[in-house]
């Protein structure tokens, strides 16, 4: 299909009605709002537009509140905790928020690819009952300079039922890195 660009601010209505209902990128956050910008930014130009959640930890500042009601964008939707539920319970909070069937955890110090939703809905097209999404990752620093990527080599690829995860996960050294997951939350 068609790529869909969410630059203009008259594309917006657009944008939200061909919003993907199947998944939401959920951004945890507390206390970094200089990280913020670009994590979100890459949320809001997938190539497939999705919901955006941001779930502030009850950080000391209103940032970012501040900073999502300047985006004046409707896909994006703020809650800020009304007391600071640690990194985990913040995560939980985020997928008991999320209103579409799967949910991806972005931290605020991270950048998901343009394309991640577009990857995961082909996924989800072919195997109907994903249960779990995840991609590759690179970690890069301030620089930009990759200082780790994780093998790609040790990742399963096509169906696989939770044990056969396990067993690979348990003997075959799997890692699968929570920053590019996606999971059903229903």
């Amino acid at each position: 299909g068609p790529m869909i660009v969410c630059s203009a601010a008259s594309n917006l209505r657009n944008v939200v009605d061909a919003m993907n209902d199947f998944i939401t990128i959920a951004i945890p956050c507390y206390n970094r709002i200089e990280y913020f910008h670009e994590a979100i930014e890459g949320a809001l130009n997938q190539t497939v537009p999705c919901r955006i959640l941001v779930v502030d930890n009850a950080s000391p500042t209103d940032d970012y509140e501040r900073a999502c009601a300047a985006l004046s964008d409707p896909r994006v939707r703020y809650v800020r905790n009304e007391k600071n539920l640690g990194m985990f319970g913040n995560w939980n909070r985020c997928v008991e928020l999320a209103e579409t069937p799967f949910v991806h955890i972005l931290g605020d110090d991270d950048i998901v690819s343009v394309r991640y939703v577009e990857v995961f809905m082909a996924a989800l097209n072919e195997n109907p009952e994903l249960e779990i999404f995840f991609s590759a990752v690179r970690h890069t620093g301030s620089s930009e300079n990759i200082f780790c990527q994780n093998d790609c080599r040790k990742v399963p690829f096509g169906w696989f039922y939770s044990t056969e995860l396990r067993w690979w996960a348990g003997f075959r050294g799997l890692k699968m890195p929570s920053v590019s997951a996606a999971f059903r939350t229903s």
